[in-house]
């Protein structure tokens, strides 16, 4: 882990030379590192919410490393799946309200959200956070945008309350945008019904579930309805602030099936009965005629996650978040049941 530190202060104080939206320090400044969290001190009360949510109070006694680096931002957070060979994290500088993503050039997030910027700030600017600059540097591309005064939703009741707010304002989006209609079969290269047949073979779905939606997929007539979506609609990624919700963390959005946004709001939820009305209600199947019913598109989206598994689950083996993302496939398999059933 010390090494990921240094890499990501590192990578932060050739960002910050390069970047003249972003202060730069002249003097090496000391931090201290414990587990995903790099930092002088203890942030403020408004900036606090980037650190994860245990680790919102003061630095550690005896934390884990310390570094000297000449970074002007106050604090860094490593990415829950900061895996690879590049570093991806997010920085705060209080002082000047700003904050910094970091991540693989290859990735595209950087470009990804600034195209959600241009699609978003169209019809509803205040859904996501102002875009001050952007760009690459070496292996890294990198966002900077004004700091949003907003606390996370606190759990899956929150965003229960909050999915028929959010759903009407990411349609107003899609419309906006431009809804279209997409072979199932054929998306993504027609890697979904290979990809299902594998997940199938393990014990994670039954018979009663995996064939349902193997015919579902082999109905030549399915389609999805796709516009521009977040791509990662979890209760972290949305803020409450006090003038409406904001959606943050635009790196993997896109042109995609609209029912994938609806299935990470279903999945999060405390109330998932009440959430699949509001979402199958918010989001009708689009250009008439043209794409599946909705309830059909949202257990082919719940699908499409869970066809993930057996290479999701081989790649977090002995990882910290292994454990909450089997949690998470086996709830999301259940869903699949809960919304056949309701047919």
């Amino acid at each position: 882990m010390r090494a990921r530190h240094r890499l990501a202060l590192a990578v932060a104080s050739e960002v910050e030379r390069a970047e003249p939206a972003l202060p730069r320090s002249h003097l090496p400044r000391l931090f201290r590192a414990d587990g995903t969290v790099v930092r002088r001190g203890t942030l403020d009360t408004r900036h606090a919410s980037l650190l994860p949510g245990g680790d919102r109070g003061e630095a550690a006694a005896a934390p884990a490393a310390q570094h000297r680096a000449r970074v002007a931002a106050d604090a860094l957070v490593l990415a829950k799946f900061d895996l690879g060979r590049v570093v991806k994290f997010r920085a705060v500088y209080p002082a000047q309200d700003l904050t910094l993503a970091v991540r693989g050039a290859l990735s595209g997030g950087a470009r990804r959200s600034v195209k959600a910027h241009e699609v978003v700030s169209v019809v509803d600017p205040d859904l996501i956070p102002p875009l001050v600059a952007h760009g690459t540097v070496g292996r890294h591309e990198y966002l900077v945008e004004r700091w949003v005064d907003g606390t996370p939703l606190s759990g899956r009741q929150a965003l229960a309350d909050v999915v028929p707010e959010l759903a009407a304002r990411l349609r107003r989006v899609h419309e906006s945008f431009g809804v279209s209609a997409s072979d199932i079969a054929t998306w993504r290269q027609g890697s979904f019904a290979q990809r299902w047949a594998a997940v199938s073979a393990t014990e994670l779905l039954p018979d009663d579930l995996a064939e349902p939606v193997r015919r579902l997929l082999a109905d030549p007539h399915q389609a999805w309805s796709v516009s521009w979506c977040h791509g990662d609609l979890a209760a972290s990624n949305i803020l409450s602030t006090p003038t409406g919700h904001v959606l943050v963390d635009w790196e993997t959005s896109g042109a995609a099936p609209v029912m994938l946004d609806a299935a990470k709001l279903h999945l999060f939820s405390t109330d998932p009965e009440r959430t699949a009305r509001d979402l199958l209600a918010a989001w009708p199947p689009g250009p008439p005629g043209a794409a599946s019913p909705p309830r059909e598109q949202l257990v082919l989206a719940h699908a499409w996650f869970i066809s993930a598994y057996p290479a999701r689950r081989l790649k977090l083996r002995g990882h910290p978040r292994e454990q909450i993302y089997e949690g998470q496939v086996r709830r999301q398999v259940e869903l699949v049941r809960q919304l056949l059933a309701g047919d």
